[in-house]
């Protein structure tokens, strides 16, 4: 999933128009400006990602390309988890998700994660070793999970785009100070 930090493509061309005729010094006031703000909506974007383990906050990333010497500057945030649209757009009814094998992806993973079919150990504050009953209990639990999801689907959690409309804004705004400066 990637998101674009970038003025709207119908003002694009006159502002192409306009930052080819800046000088060096402008361009690279909006190379910075872009690369700030690419860096703060990929931070926002973290910060509002609903977190498990922590590996779709950790694949969220930002990078700025800069071409045409320097009369094109794109930002971009993107989420390389494999279920980050899942997550950002929720999931439609009809759609079994990956139930897993338990190695870090899928709703069984997550079930052996929270330990929902195990015992907990008050002397040593920890999960009890998983017996063959609770593998199977664990197993079954996911595939109940996976099969409501595939009825029901999930609803969204936007992480991705509250951060490109907030940081958008700001990028605009910024654009447009120093086009008129």
């Amino acid at each position: 999933m990637k998101i674009n930090l970038s003025i709207p493509s119908k003002e694009m061309a006159d502002m192409q128009k306009a930052i080819s005729r800046l000088s060096a010094e402008k361009r690279k006031q909006i190379e910075f400006v872009m690369e700030d703000v690419a860096i703060n909506a990929a931070a926002d974007a973290k910060d509002k990602a609903p977190v498990n383990v922590g590996q779709l906050k950790r694949n969220i990333t930002n990078e700025v390309l800069i071409k045409h010497g320097g009369r094109e500057v794109t930002g971009r945030i993107s989420s390389n988890a494999n279920y980050s649209s899942a997550v950002e757009f929720g999931r439609s009814p009809g759609t079994l998700p990956p139930v897993g094998d338990g190695s870090k992806e899928g709703i069984l993973y997550w079930v052996r994660r929270k330990g929902i079919a195990r015992s907990w150990s008050i002397k040593t504050k920890r999960m009890t070793k998983a017996t063959n009953a609770q593998k199977q209990a664990e197993v079954s639990m996911a595939w109940a999970i996976a099969k409501k999801i595939e009825r029901f689907g999930t609803q969204p959690q936007p992480f991705m785009r509250p951060a490109y409309e907030r940081w958008n804004k700001v990028f605009e705004t910024k654009l447009k100070q120093i086009l008129r400066a």
